[in-house]
Parts: structure tokens; C-alpha cells; sequence
């Protein structure tokens, strides 16, 4: 053990002085952009890139492995929502946005990704697509691969043909693949695509290894060697998801295919032979397992396993050795390998959890050592962040069940006001890492639970397959009987509890003082779903016709049409009238997914019942989220919402500091 454990950890040198600090810092502090984001070592490990934020904004800073400046470029309010790199000369940076389309699109607005291509050695940059078509120019949809050949590095991306008839960005659009020189900008289309969900496999020379193709009408897929035009390696139906994860083998001639099981809830590892022959289900595979895939040749080495802390496993014993050393040095954390250098001897760890808010490590492991260069929340020192753990409970019905739990820092866990806060996708899950909005309620005196009810993903196929039609049931009764376990161990005061979500978390907040009652003393839902008809309407919009997403939310429910009466019974619009505790639905104007109309449906029909309601509005949208102050403002209203409906103990925690 004395060689797993030997790896020396250093914090930051130069780092704020809040981390040695004995008082909390401001709430909001708790609810910022982080100030350093998107670590990315290159292929040497001779130099790494981050993105660093400060005063709302951002730069890009790329830096020697001995924390010398090679580049700093600032970026304005420029939403960062990826980096790659293409070697040590070629860094791809992504942003996101959203954009008017104007006519001949179903949808107005959209959410849009563009991408810049940063020339280390020349300076010079150039965005990808730039010269295509005005309305879809520079959209980039997905990243399929990088390439080098002839002294030229190449990116695989996913583009729009504007000659084409396109119906939405996203759904139902039609993407094709494209060549794109890194250093000219010269694009040359590779492969068409269809009026489906695709997918391709390019290997590091450059070729088309495997194309895969998902209907978003019928859930019918298909994974052929080469381009759509090849042999048919595997195919079948799948109305729940789309799957469709493509990687390298442990062999050139081999593809590793996320083929998803509709039969059992949950998706499915598996190998396909080039040759053509019968694909084989990787048998020791996890729940939420995907493969990791060498730097420079594209194999497959090893995989990221699920469980209460996901960990990279590796199939060489000596890599194996090399990550555990590193999860090692940061017990009880959670711990992910964010990038590493091509021959694994260096290695970017993000760690975070109870006593520690998120910071980035640089591990050289040829010196044992671990030296931080960068924290996400510098003002928030190890004594401001609330233990983190996982807790097991049992549903009504007997059902063992998971949560995170969250407690507030420097105070006793006894008779706590709590705070419920459901996750907000179809299939989710929480892990025990540093979550933001829940220390910050932590930090006025709050314990957060954020439960996986059934149904969650990460776990097994019963756990995913025990939520089917229970949306707005036993989903439900699993977030308040993970408040009774909590009660029933001291933790908590059961009559001082209130939820808030967002999405399908908003719809989890509003069914629980509408379908439920009796439970909290207040519901929050941000950009909540309040009419389950009108949800499922929407996830049409572009096709026409039932996506994956409505068939989601219908296996959910266990019914369709949408218009079906049980799906009624679990809208909370429908039940307004009994609502029992005080409710505020927060949107922001400018998201495209429109949800101004779920907030106005619910509003008009609690205030037709006389209900106590507030409706609070931002602007301001970019990375599929608010931006920072449009953020702040709704999280703020939020919590002061819930300390007005339901307040923390009196009595400071301990000091906190100023704005």
C-alpha cells in the first residue's frame, strides 16, 4: 500500500487568503461561474489550458507544465463550453450560445455551438465553417475526431449543408460530416448524413471507421463499418434512447457500440467485429460504464465505472497502478481525471466533496507530486463547505433508495431545517461532490437532500426499471420519504422542509405541494414543467412526430397519447386548486425552450384558486444555462424565498464575510 499512498499533494502558491479563513464567505460567492474551468493538458503534457474567470470575464490561459505563461487571451463575456487539442500546437476552443435563425427554421431561436481554432506557434486563429451559409455558418454540431497527416492537423466536424431543407437545430436536422484543415480552414465534406441522429467513428489516420444512424420518429438504429454505405455491423429499436456511443476496440479491427436496451432500462456495452460477425455484450460492464480510449491510437484502455464515486479503471496493470495512486492521495473526495498526457506520466485531477469546493491538480507522477493550479471557488475555504455523503433509505413500499446529503458547515446536524432538491433529468443521478446551490443553503443553516429516486440512472437495470410509470407517484413519495429517514435519524425537523428544482425537478417541486400534501412549506420550480400534455407536445416541436424525449416522459407516465387523462392527473396545473403551501415559478424570457409558458399556465391557475404565488423573470442566456448575474438573480430569489416561508435557526453560524 505504501506506493498507492506516496503521491506528495501541494496547494496553490499565491492562493486567496479565504482558505485559511474561519468565516463563511457571501452566499453568492456559493453560486458563481467557477473561477478556473476546462483544464486540458496536451498530448506532451508540456502544456496545459484553462479557462479563468474574474469580474464576469473570462480568459484563456495556457501555461508550461512548470506553470510558466505561454498564452493568455482574453475572451470578453464569451461562454466557454469546451477545449481540445490537436497536438501541442493546435488548441479548439467551443462556445455556446443562442442564436436568431430567422425564416425557413420551425424554431426562432436555438442553442448554438462555434468553433475556434488556436495556432500555439503562428498566433493566428480561424473559426470553423466561417464561410458557409449566413444562417447556419460556424454552427458546429459535434466533434467526431482529430487527424494528422502530412505535416497537417485536421478536425472531424458535424455541419449543416445550407442546400439542404433543414427543420430544427437539434432534432430532426440534418448534419453531415466534414474535414477541416486546423491551420487553412479548408473544409471538405466527408460524409453525407440522413434526416436522423448520426454518429461517426473516424480513427487517428482519418478514415470513417463506423457510421451510426437513429430515427428520431421509429427509435430505429443502425451501425454500419465505413460510411452509411457499408456493411450493417448491428441494428434494432430503441423508443427510450438514443445510444449510438461509438469508440475503437481493444483492436483496429473492432468497435465498441453503446447499444441501448429498451428491455432492460439501461444501456448496453457492446463489441462489434468490422468482419461482420454477431455483436458481443461486454459482460463485466457497469451501469453508466463509457469506454476510455488512448491519446494516439484511438483503442480502447480501459473505462470509467459508476458507483457512489465514478472511478477510470484501466485493463494495463501498470496505468490501473498509476490512477489509483492518484484517487489515493485525495481519500474520501471525489476525484476526476479530467485529461492526461499521452504517455499517462502526467495527469489533471478535479477534486471535491466535504472540505473542499473544487480544485484542479496537476499529478507528475515520475516526481510523486500533485500541485494545484486552480480552484474553482477560491473565497470558499475547506471550514465554509458542509459535509457531503451518500445516505441509503427505504421507500414506503420497502424499495432500498439513495440520496446526497448535505449538512451545514460548523453547526450540529440536529432538528435542521431542510432543504429537497429532486436532480432534473429523465435519468439522473447525485454523487457526493461539492454541489453549489446546496452549499449555499448549507451555509445559512440548511441540510439538502437530493434524492435518486427509482427510475435514476447509475444505477442498476431494476432501479431504472422500477421508476416506469410512477412520474408523479412513487417518484414522488421517494423524495419525502428520503425527508422522513432523515427525521427518523435527528437529522432533520420533518414540519421545516420546502423543495426546489429545476425542469423536471420544477415539476418534482410543484407536484409536491399539488399531487402531495402535508410535506413542505413551500415549493420553488425554475423553469419548472407544470402541464405534462404541454411537455410532452413541445418535444415534437422540429419532427412532427414522438422523439425519444416523448417517449421518455410517456414510459414515465406509462401512457399515450399525451392528451390521456392519467396524464392529467399528474399535471400539477391540474390540481392549482389544491395546493397547500406557498409556491414561486421563476423562467427566463429569453430561453428558447419556452418555458414562460409552463410559468404562465401554473400562475393563472393558482391565482383563479386563490393561491399564494410569486413569479419572478430573468434575461440572459448562453452554455444551455443563465448567465452568471441571470443566475445569481433567480438562485437569490430562490433562497430568500425559502428562508421567507421557511427560515434556518437563528443565530449566525459564524462570521460571514462581505460582498
Amino acid at each position: 500500500m505504501g506506493v498507492m499512498l506516496g503521491l506528495s499533494v501541494a496547494p496553490l502558491a499565491g492562493a486567496s487568503g479565504a482558505l485559511a479563513t474561519e468565516t463563511l464567505p457571501p452566499v453568492a460567492d456559493y453560486l458563481k461561474d467557477p473561477a478556473t474551468d476546462w483544464v486540458r493538458l496536451s498530448p506532451s503534457g508540456e502544456l496545459y489550458a484553462m479557462i479563468t474567470r474574474q469580474g464576469g470575464k473570462n480568459q484563456l490561459v495556457v501555461q508550461n507544465a512548470d506553470a510558466r505563461p505561454a498564452m493568455v487571451e482574453n475572451l470578453g463575456q464569451a461562454n466557454v463550453g469546451g477545449l481540445s487539442w490537436a497536438g501541442d500546437d493546435h488548441l479548439v476552443l467551443y462556445a455556446r450560445t443562442v442564436g436568431d435563425l430567422g425564416p425557413g427554421f420551425v424554431a426562432a431561436r436555438a442553442w448554438l455551438t462555434t468553433a475556434v481554432v488556436i495556432n500555439l506557434k503562428t498566433r493566428s486563429t480561424l473559426r470553423i465553417f466561417e464561410h458557409q451559409d449566413p444562417k447556419v455558418g460556424g454552427i458546429v454540431e459535434g466533434t467526431f475526431g482529430f487527424s494528422h497527416s502530412a505535416g497537417h492537423w485536421y478536425g472531424f466536424f458535424g455541419g449543416f449543408n445550407p442546400q439542404r431543407q433543414l427543420k430544427v437545430l437539434g432534432a430532426g436536422s440534418r448534419r453531415d460530416l466534414y474535414r477541416v484543415d486546423l491551420d487553412s480552414g479548408d473544409t471538405r465534406l466527408v460524409s453525407e448524413g440522413s434526416d436522423q441522429k448520426d454518429n461517426w467513428l473516424i480513427s487517428p489516420s482519418g478514415d470513417i471507421v463506423a457510421h451510426y444512424t437513429y430515427q428520431w420518429a421509429s427509435g430505429r438504429w443502425q451501425v454500419f463499418a465505413g460510411p452509411n454505405s457499408g456493411k450493417v455491423l448491428a441494428s434494432g429499436t430503441s423508443k427510450l434512447g438514443i445510444g449510438g456511443g461509438l469508440w475503437l476496440g481493444r483492436s483496429p479491427n473492432e468497435v465498441v457500440f453503446a447499444r441501448p436496451a429498451e428491455e432492460n432500462g439501461r444501456t448496453i456495452l457492446e463489441t462489434l467485429s468490422l468482419s461482420g460477425s454477431p455483436p458481443v455484450e461486454v459482460s463485466d460492464a457497469e451501469p453508466s460504464e463509457s469506454p476510455i480510449v488512448d491519446r494516439e491510437t484511438g483503442l480502447w484502455i480501459g473505462s470509467v465505472k459508476g458507483g457512489e464515486t465514478p472511478q477510470d479503471h484501466f485493463f494495463s496493470a501498470d496505468l490501473e497502478q498509476k490512477v489509483q495512486k492518484v484517487y489515493a492521495a485525495f481519500p474520501n473526495k471525489m476525484v476526476a481525471l479530467k485529461s492526461w498526457s499521452a504517455d499517462f506520466s502526467k495527469i489533471i485531477a478535479y477534486v471535491s466533496g466535504s472540505g473542499e469546493a473544487g480544485a484542479y491538480y496537476l499529478v507528475d507522477l515520475a516526481k510523486s507530486r500533485a500541485d494545484a493550479i486552480g480552484y474553482a471557488f477560491p473565497s470558499i475555504g475547506p471550514q465554509a463547505v458542509g459535509a457531503v455523503r451518500m445516505i441509503d433509505y427505504k421507500a414506503s413500499d420497502g424499495m432500498s433508495l439513495h440520496a446526497v446529503l448535505t449538512l451545514p458547515p460548523g453547526r450540529q446536524a440536529s432538528g435542521l431545517p431542510v432543504v429537497v432538491i429532486p436532480h432534473d433529468g429523465l435519468v439522473a443521478r447525485g454523487y457526493p461532490a461539492f454541489h453549489p446551490l446546496a452549499q449555499a443553503f448549507a451555509s445559512l443553516g440548511y441540510a439538502v437532500l437530493e434524492p435518486s429516486p427509482r427510475g435514476s440512472a447509475g444505477y442498476d437495470s431494476a432501479y431504472a426499471m422500477a421508476g416506469r410509470g410512477e412520474l408523479g407517484r412513487k417518484i414522488q413519495t421517494d423524495l419525502s420519504d428520503g425527508v422522513t429517514e432523515l427525521a427518523r435519524r435527528g437529522l432533520v425537523d420533518p414540519k421545516r422542509a420546502c423543495i426546489l428544482g429545476w425542469s423536471l425537478g420544477g415539476y418534482a417541486a410543484l407536484a409536491g405541494v399539488t399531487l402531495q400534501h402535508g410535506v413542505y412549506r413551500c415549493a420553488a420550480a425554475l423553469r419548472g414543467v407544470s402541464d405534462l400534455e404541454l411537455a410532452m407536445v413541445n418535444t415534437q416541436k422540429g419532427t412532427g412526430e414522438p422523439t425519444y424525449a416523448t417517449r421518455a416522459i410517456q414510459d414515465l407516465i406509462s401512457v399515450k397519447p399525451p392528451s390521456a387523462s392519467e396524464v392529467k392527473a399528474i399535471s400539477p396545473v391540474k390540481f392549482a386548486e389544491r395546493a397547500d403551501a406557498p409556491i414561486l415559478l421563476v423562467y427566463n424570457k429569453d430561453d428558447p425552450s419556452d418555458p414562460r409558458e409552463q410559468t404562465k399556465r401554473m400562475r393563472e391557475a393558482l391565482g383563479r384558486a386563490g393561491k399564494t404565488v410569486e413569479v419572478f423573470v430573468t434575461t440572459g442566456l448562453r452554455n444551455d444555462a443563465e448567465t452568471e448575474a441571470s443566475r445569481l438573480a433567480m438562485v437569490e430569489r430562490a433562497i430568500a424565498f425559502v428562508e421567507k416561508y421557511n427560515p434556518p435557526d437563528g443565530g449566525a453560524l459564524t462570521v460571514r464575510a462581505r460582498n
